[in-house]
């Protein structure tokens, strides 16, 4: 098996803990809601803003093919 360079290992471990972040504050919202006296939902919202605020930040980094040729 052919060994993967650092590059792509920082890579793997960059994208775990991005994805790792929102999962991990999905676990915590009722207790962030209560130290910043909000409700969930106002907690919910500013979660789904941020996630796609990710998305649209990992969509615009994404380099497309051309499809002209050369």
């Amino acid at each position: 098996m052919r060994k993967l360079p650092l590059a792509i290992w920082a890579m793997v471990v960059g994208a775990f803990a991005m994805g790792a972040d929102e999962f991990i504050v999905a676990g915590v919202v009722r207790e962030i809601a209560q130290s910043l006296n909000v409700t969930i939902g106002a907690v919910g919202a500013l979660e789904s803003v941020y996630a796609l605020g990710v998305a649209t930040r990992r969509a615009r980094d994404v380099r497309w093919p051309s499809s002209s040729p050369g």
